[in-house]
């Protein structure tokens, strides 16, 4: 499955490269399997965007990933996803709305395992300005 790291790049992939005011970041998120039941628990990400880091780097080490049809409709900003390594791909799209201090919003992905399956994840998330980077 998707790693925090990986999916804060999915989730902010374009988005702080819009608008994101600079300085330290926090996204609360919570990932939910499409059709079961059973919560998933949430986890928070922080990190720091500045001039050098506009957004997280999506690719982790055996993952390579790509966006496209990166579309900005005033405060929305609408994406695709693709991730892929020996173990998984991910195909999807997020949608967030986001001020300078403030972003919000749900990527829906579908990943595949190396034997098929096939496993609808959707990941809400919420995420606000903390102050300067440390």
């Amino acid at each position: 499955m998707l790693r925090p790291l990986a999916l804060l790049g999915l989730l902010l992939v374009s988005t702080a490269l819009h608008a994101l005011t600079p300085g330290q970041w926090e996204n609360q998120i919570n990932p939910e399997m499409v059709g079961v039941p059973i919560p998933f628990p949430a986890y928070s990400v922080t990190y720091c965007v500045d001039a050098a880091h506009p957004a997280p780097k999506i690719d982790q080490a055996g993952r390579v990933c790509s966006e496209s049809q990166v579309q900005e409709s005033g405060t929305t900003l609408t994406w695709q996803v693709n991730c892929s390594s020996e173990q998984e791909s991910v195909k999807g799209s997020g949608k967030a709305t986001f001020s300078a201090d403030s972003v919000s919003g749900d990527v829906a992905v579908e990943v595949t395992n190396a034997s098929g399956e096939v496993t609808p994840m959707v990941y809400h998330f919420s995420g606000k300005r903390l102050g300067d980077c440390h």
